[in-house]
């Protein structure tokens, strides 16, 4: 029995997750100017209005370095991205980040703006951590390039291969190459790191080309004894591993998670606000 020379592959399924995260919204790191506070009567809330005010100096000065943060996320998916220098303005917006997260919880604060100081720090927090797993994002990118590369060549090559063989031998030979090169892929990938919106996918690829990597072996083996029922069985394994349904799944969760991310930023934003709104009213 040979293997059918019209056999199903699945081709590039890591780059289905980075086209789809391309069209999120990931320009979010923006100076918070927290709003004046005015003093209803001297010296009522004067204390609350200097800590504003000194909150605001210090996001003042950090406006640059942010504003060039959100350029380098608005260069994902450009030429300008994916690049060394894309890495290099990705750590040090995150660095400004960190570094004003750390200068604003050391600016002290009256008890009146704690509710204030509690909320900024929370929503910094969130815009830090944000910017870590962007940088890694970034990083992941960059590397991911050549599992993705040499799985496809891989692809590739095995139907060629298959299409050309007239022999049950040469048949077990393409299928050996392709269970070497996607094995090797496989060994690639799991080196890499993702944040953990997508890592998920990451694992889910990694395993599936494991899976093809050894149903390959055994119908290679299969081939080579001439076992019909083990050649049906190794093909059998082969074509459910090739199939990219679960990784699809990954993917969609992990858009789906990173956007709820984004919203839970927007929505400390929204608490932040309110959090002035009722120290301003109590004084």
């Amino acid at each position: 029995m040979r293997a059918p020379r019209n056999l199903r592959l699945p081709g590039s399924t890591t780059k289905t997750l980075w086209f789809l995260t391309g069209g999120l919204a990931l320009a979010l790191i923006v100076v918070i100017v927290v709003g004046a506070i005015r003093a209803s009567r001297p010296p009522r809330g004067q204390d609350v209005a200097a800590y504003v005010e000194r909150v605001n100096k210090l996001q003042g000065l950090a406006t640059g370095p942010l504003q060039q943060l959100n350029t380098a996320y608005a260069d994902f998916g450009t030429p300008r991205g994916r690049t060394p220098e894309h890495l290099n303005r990705l750590a040090r917006g995150e660095r400004s980040l960190r570094t004003l997260r750390t200068q604003l919880a050391q600016a002290p604060a009256p008890e009146k703006a704690m509710p204030i100081r509690a909320q900024l720090l929370r929503l910094y927090d969130m815009q830090v951590a944000f910017a870590r797993d962007v940088a890694l994002f970034a990083r992941y990118l960059v590397h991911v390039g050549a599992p993705e590369r040499r799985a496809e060549a891989a692809r590739l090559k095995l139907l060629r291969a298959l299409r050309a063989a007239q022999s049950p031998k040469e048949q077990a030979d393409a299928f050996e190459g392709y269970a070497a090169a996607a094995g090797a892929a496989a060994g690639l990938l799991e080196k890499l790191r993702a944040p953990a919106e997508f890592d998920r996918a990451r694992t889910t690829e990694v395993a599936r080309l494991h899976q093809l990597s050894s149903g390959a072996a055994q119908a290679a083996r299969a081939l080579r004894v001439g076992d019909r029922a083990a050649i049906q069985k190794g093909i059998s394994t082969f074509s459910r591993s090739s199939s990219t349904i679960v990784v699809a799944v990954r993917q969609r969760e992990a858009a789906i998670a990173y956007n709820r991310r984004l919203r839970a930023i927007e929505a400390q934003r929204t608490r932040l606000a309110r959090a002035q709104q009722r120290v301003q009213k109590s004084l």
